[in-house]
């Protein structure tokens, strides 16, 4: 279990009371991050092999990872994620964040960096490689993302267009 205080805020495991929450974050973020129904959110959730959350009296911000192990690999495959798939292809031995979430009005406060933190040590504590994840350049650009992701050494290793109405930045950064 993953539990860390930071200021007043605790970053702990989400738990099944949470994903209600984390569920209407998410979909408060969206075209940021992708939405999805309750029962496929829960079910990534349920699936996870690491997801956190950050509570002021409520969910104010959620991460939700995988690795490339075996497990993780079919299910994500069972659900057709294009992301992942496309990432097993470029990078082995990582976690991937499929998606992040800070409520804006807890934005600029360091808590998305308290996660990657978080995901890092996790990254290092089952011995992968690196940390990868994705940057919206359609339906928007996502320039907050690209910025946060630059200043924790995040490199992009390829673009995808999937249509001409979405195309992502695939990114990695070395776990140290």
């Amino acid at each position: 279990m993953y539990i860390l205080f930071v200021s007043d805020y605790l970053i702990e495991d989400i738990k099944e009371k949470d994903i209600y929450n984390c569920y209407l974050l998410n979909e408060s973020n969206t075209p940021n991050v992708g939405s999805e129904t309750f029962k496929n959110f829960t079910n990534l959730i349920e699936n996870a092999d690491l997801k956190l959350c950050v509570k002021d009296n409520k969910v104010i911000a959620f991460a939700v990872c995988f690795t490339d192990s075996h497990k993780t690999t079919s299910y994500l495959n069972s659900i057709n994620h294009l992301n992942f798939k496309q990432l097993k292809k470029m990078v082995k031995n990582f976690v991937y964040i499929d998606r992040i979430a800070v409520d804006d009005k807890y934005r600029n406060l360091g808590i998305g960096s308290d996660l990657y933190k978080k995901i890092f040590q996790y990254g290092k504590a089952q011995n992968l490689s690196a940390v990868t994840a994705e940057i919206n350049y359609k339906p928007i650009e996502n320039e907050t993302s690209f910025k946060f992701h630059r200043k924790h050494n995040f490199k992009e290793i390829a673009i995808k267009k999937y249509s001409n109405k979405y195309e992502v930045s695939f990114q990695k950064s070395n776990i140290n």
